[in-house]
């Protein structure tokens, strides 16, 4: 949480999550990613998965949320 919550304080415009190391994804992971996405929108900035792993890949699929995610890089 503290290292996906530093991405806030970062001067990018765009922050880019390389998540293709993540073996699982509960709801509270979920709920940190999109407190992310929702602060950074809120400052005018943007958050990317640039590499998702499976298990990212099947919890937003179960839980119909692959769209609020843009990806950079699909996994393959």
């Amino acid at each position: 949480k503290p290292e996906l919550l530093h991405a806030l304080t970062l001067p990018q415009t765009q922050v880019v999550l390389d998540l293709s190391g993540v073996d699982e994804l509960d709801t509270a992971g979920i709920q940190l990613l999109l407190l992310l996405r929702r602060e950074l929108a809120a400052s005018g900035r943007q958050l990317e998965i640039g590499v998702y792993s499976p298990a990212v890949l099947a919890t937003l699929d179960l839980l119909q949320l692959h769209e609020r995610f843009s990806p950079a890089v699909e996994a393959a």
